[in-house]
């Protein structure tokens, strides 16, 4: 047992014995009894897994590496817990560092982005700040000054490997609890940054590149969806399979990938294997450096076609390719052709343009035109099944009755052409022997091809939505038409 008391001096102190036997004292300095009754609790806990040689409780040890290194060390020198091991100071830069050293597996330039976050993290708390001082409190407001001097896009970025960081160092037991835990990144695209290089400005490019590589350089940006420079670099002329018009893309980032030789960029392709040296193996030959500034020259051609400079330029030729081709093809192709996923498409390169609008536009004009015309005759629904006693045919075939106009029309709903029996008499008197009707239930003679469009010019096979029930008579499921009736008659006769 242990009893909680306090000294001359009014600090608080926990007399026990321990599991030898022996009286010991372990003073705890001026805390509050009933912080002084949970840490007694807690001994009693600690002798008692020592008498019984027993491993403490889970609650016991997740309370043993949560308290202090003073605390600790007491408690270590009372023999009541192993001794805890000095932890070394981790600088804040110092660390961060050598984890991107040790990930031999990221790619250069997501080592490039992890290098800029921690700038952005030395500059804000200090190289030397150690990583297990750093607060909840300091996580929101490094996040608050990044979002106001930063983009949204570069400040998320920079969060989200904040985060990552900080989760590295809980993973090595250097901090108890990430203080980015509850920092959220959000999103990294900046639509502000999006720019659609249209068919016609491409043109215009084209037309300013100084020589027939840069040529090749913009087109397989802009219509083969390349990555800019890395994926140009790495295409050699092995790659391009012309009897199956696709060509191989070796990309650093995503891997290999198959990519149709669209027909914007076959000319291109066939200048350059003209203009290429014989046993040459890259198409792309003024630079092997894939940290060559390609940037610099990109905008004077820019200039020199009339247009003004462009945030990200490759990026936006190679992400309005892809808004071109998800216009017509199936997104799951476009995404395989380009060597992204659906939702980065959709996140970073697909963008809606005046184009759509127009086509859109277009589209409702068309259906308001389609609105302004004529009324049609209105069209009276009948019952599914007609009384055939209700039906008068007159003396001629295709001729009805007018005065018997209102009585129902349709003989049945399904869509196909019934199937006659010549020896079988009609109702109203008229012999099916006189009709010239076909044995194949899918057919009726020549001469039930309807007139054009005023009359509905298709074959009567291919109208799903009538019935014939003689040569006379023609019914339909969307109403009457008597106009389809005569022509009837006229091509009979």
């Amino acid at each position: 047992m242990a009893s909680v008391s306090k000294d001359g001096s009014g600090n608080v102190r926990i007399l026990f014995v321990d599991a030898n036997k022996k009286r010991k004292a372990l003073y705890l300095g001026g805390i509050s009894k009933k912080q002084a009754e949970v840490v007694k609790t807690k001994i009693e806990l600690l002798i008692a897994s020592a008498s019984s040689r027993l491993p403490m409780d889970a609650e016991t040890a997740a309370w043993v590496g949560s308290i202090g290194d003073d605390l600790a060390s007491k408690l270590a020198k009372a023999g009541l817990i192993p001794a805890r091991e000095a932890r070394q100071s981790q600088g804040l830069e110092s660390y961060f560092l050598s984890y991107v050293d040790n990930r031999p597996d990221v790619k250069p330039n997501t080592r490039r982005n992890l290098i800029r976050a921690i700038c952005y993290m030395v500059d804000y708390f200090g190289a030397d700040r150690s990583v297990d001082t750093v607060t909840a409190g300091d996580a929101v407001r490094f996040a608050a000054r990044m979002r106001a001097d930063y983009a949204s896009a570069t400040a998320n970025r920079t969060i989200t490997h904040a985060k990552q960081f900080f989760r590295v160092a809980e993973r090595d037991e250097i901090i108890e609890r990430n203080p980015f835990r509850d920092v959220r990144g959000g999103s990294m695209s900046n639509t502000d940054r999006m720019h659609f290089v249209s068919l016609e400005d491409t043109k215009r490019l084209l037309d300013a590149c100084p020589d027939g590589e840069w040529r090749l350089i913009v087109a397989l940006a802009r219509f083969g969806g390349l990555r800019t420079p890395s994926e140009h670099l790495a295409l050699t002329w092995a790659d391009l399979d012309w009897s199956r018009n696709r060509f191989l893309v070796r990309s650093p980032k995503t891997g290999q990938r198959w990519v149709p030789i669209f027909p914007e960029l076959r000319p291109h392709l066939d200048e350059a294997f003209d203009r290429a040296e014989p046993g040459a193996t890259y198409l792309i030959t003024r630079t092997r450096d894939a940290t060559a500034n390609w940037r610099t020259t990109f905008n004077k051609i820019v200039l020199r076609a009339g247009l003004l400079p462009w945030e990200k330029p490759f990026q936006n030729l190679r992400a309005s390719r892809e808004t071109e081709l998800a216009r017509n093809n199936p997104i799951y192709h476009v995404v395989s052709w380009l060597g992204n996923s659906i939702p980065t498409a959709a996140k970073h390169y697909l963008q809606v343009t005046d184009s759509d609008f127009e086509r859109a536009a277009m589209g409702n004009a068309e259906s308001d035109a389609l609105a302004t015309q004529p009324e049609a005759e209105p069209v009276r629904m009948k019952s599914r099944l007609v009384l055939e006693s209700q039906v008068n045919l007159s003396s001629e075939p295709g001729v009805v009755d007018d005065a018997k106009s209102d009585a129902p029309k349709v003989r049945t709903a399904t869509h196909r052409v019934r199937k006659h029996h010549p020896q079988k008499t009609d109702f109203g008197g008229l012999n099916r022997n006189d009709a010239q009707t076909t044995q194949n239930p899918t057919q009726t003679t020549a001469n039930t091809t309807r007139p054009d469009r005023t009359g509905i010019g298709e074959t009567l096979e291919n109208l799903a939505s009538c019935t014939v029930l003689s040569d006379a008579v023609l019914y339909c499921t969307d109403g009457y038409h008597p106009e389809k009736e005569s022509n009837l008659h006229d091509r009979a006769s």
